[in-house]
């Protein structure tokens, strides 16, 4: 810095002597043996007219400056010179020497003051104000204390003021003089300091190193401030797309050396002051974006070293996510998805934020046949009348009011088929006791109903039984007799007609007939008994 970047000279007049000078332009005027030794002065009550006596600027009484809360989000707090009271801060109050702001978990603040400079306090911050006041030539000073946490400063170049920046903290103290730069506070109290734009001077433990832009330093309690290094440059930032329609996402970051870690924000604003998610990564790690609302954010993403210094941070890149409405689920009224020929009926439950529904009926993997616009939200539904039998594909989207049509759902298959053929009864097949009956054999997957009833109006049914091939193998019934047996088809959700009825006798065993079968069962038992002999 030059010797007229950090002086003003004061013109001595009449009847002046270095304690009234002092007590006119000093922000503290005790200060004055330190402008006396400054000015080689041995006498203070002995200065001539004329004379020029060289002040800091930093030491000079400044008109106080208010500060104005232009941006808050979260959770922030404000104490008031020595009230310990905290309050909650709120957009545009008026932020004055000696006040103490608290950021939580979620909270951000940003105080911004004439000629365009500003701070931002980052989550998880104390910090208090000790001056903010303008010297002379519109000379801005800012002293700061910060016990824990983060603070980004800056200022617009294109004001032209001079802006000097201390910031004080339980390990060091940083003069800054520039337009930009961070400093932080962890739990261990250690500081570090990153230049984005202009200079610092960082002191601590009785040594000092000067902190040129695209530095950083760390000061770890009761030590003197490391060497400055140079600021890693970011990773590179690549969103799949601009607009993100379903979560969650993962992201990759490009490996950069000497990285630890990446700081990965997510913000509503270019300019990052309400941060709305904040993640550490490792590099090579994936970063998951999920449960995130519709909007419009901004992603940028910076280097950490094995110092915890923070490098360059990347240029936002602008994306929006639109995962809503989402896509309807269909409810299958009619089965497993096979439908006879004529009129199919679809439903589905009410999608929120959809306004209506499109539908898409396509046969096969290219020939579309339906494509509809549903308004009725209350009970969606549509009716679609294939034109022949074949396999189709169907897939839903939901609509917003705003006419921003969603993901479409999974597609869909079911089949038509057409109603199933009229079956027959075939001639039965007796072996002794045992009757089969069957049915010609049809093919897609029907399933087969036998009955049997001695009405041939079927009121009173003997026998029921549906089976997976078409025939069933009976015991002869009992009572002699007529019987009557009749067949349908089954698929999922409806059957066929029932074939005409066949029929068949059960004749009365002859005395003579059971003495005989008596016999040959009496011999069966004994037989194998008396080969044994």
């Amino acid at each position: 810095m030059s010797h007229a970047d950090q002086f003003v000279e004061l013109n001595v007049e009449t009847g002046d002597c270095l304690i009234k000078i002092c007590r006119k332009w000093l922000q503290y005027p005790e200060d004055w043996p330190k402008i006396a030794e400054l000015n080689n002065i041995k006498n203070p009550n002995l200065i001539h007219p004329n004379d020029k006596v060289i002040v800091p600027i930093d030491m000079l009484k400044g008109i106080p400056l208010n500060g104005v809360i232009t941006f808050v989000q979260g959770d922030v707090k404000i104490s008031k010179d020595t009230d310990q009271t905290s309050i909650p801060v709120h957009l545009n109050d008026s932020i004055r020497e000696g006040s103490r702001i608290t950021t939580g978990n979620d909270g951000s603040v940003r105080v911004s003051f004439q000629d365009g400079y500003a701070f931002v306090i980052r989550s998880n911050t104390n910090l208090r104000i000790i001056q903010a006041n303008t010297k002379r030539e519109s000379r801005l000073f800012f002293q700061l204390w910060m016990g824990i946490g983060r603070v980004l400063s800056r200022i617009k170049k294109a004001t032209g003021a001079d802006a000097r920046f201390q910031v004080e903290t339980p390990s060091a103290v940083a003069a800054v003089r520039g337009t930009e730069f961070r400093a932080s506070v962890d739990t261990s109290e250690d500081t570090r300091c990153e230049v984005l734009q202009g200079s610092l001077s960082l002191k601590a433990n009785e040594a000092e190193v000067q902190v040129k832009e695209g530095e950083g330093s760390l000061v770890r309690k009761g030590e003197a401030p490391s060497a400055p290094s140079e600021l890693l440059p970011p990773p590179e930032v690549t969103i799949p797309s601009p607009l993100i329609t379903h979560l969650p996402v993962e992201l990759e970051f490009e490996n950069i050396e000497g990285a630890f870690r990446y700081r990965i924000m997510i913000a509503a604003d270019p300019d990052f002051h309400g941060i709305l998610r904040e993640t550490m990564v490792e590099p090579r790690e994936r970063f998951r974006l999920d449960d995130m609302a519709d909007g419009a954010y901004f992603l940028r993403a910076g280097s950490i070293d094995r110092a915890g210094i923070e490098g360059i941070d990347s240029v936002p890149v602008e994306f929006r996510i639109r995962v809503h409405p989402r896509p309807p689920v269909l409810s299958w009224a009619q089965g497993d998805r096979v439908f006879k020929s004529g009129m199919v009926h679809f439903s589905w439950a009410g999608v929120p934020q959809a306004k209506k529904y499109r539908i898409q009926v396509r046969k096969g993997e290219l020939l579309q046949v339906f494509d509809k616009v549903i308004t009725e939200t209350t009970q969606p539904a549509f009716e679609f009348q294939p034109a022949a039998p074949s396999v189709y594909q169907v897939r839903i989207r939901s609509i917003a009011e705003d006419d921003y049509e969603g993901l479409w759902s999974n597609v869909s298959s079911f089949r038509v088929v057409p109603p199933p053929p009229e079956p027959a009864i075939e001639p039965m097949d007796k072996k002794g006791n045992r009757l089969r009956i069957t049915s010609p054999a049809v093919a897609d997957h029907f399933r087969y109903e036998f009955q049997i009833s001695k009405d041939p109006r079927f009121q009173e049914i003997i026998v029921s039984k549906t089976t997976e091939v078409p025939e069933i193998i009976l015991e002869k019934p009992e009572d002699p007799g007529t019987y009557y047996v009749r067949a349908s088809l089954h698929l999922p959700g409806f059957q066929s007609d029932f074939s005409p009825s066949a029929g068949f006798e059960v004749k009365e065993e002859s005395a003579l007939l059971s003495a005989v079968l008596f016999a040959a069962f009496v011999v069966a038992i004994i037989l194998p008994a008396s080969l044994l002999f």
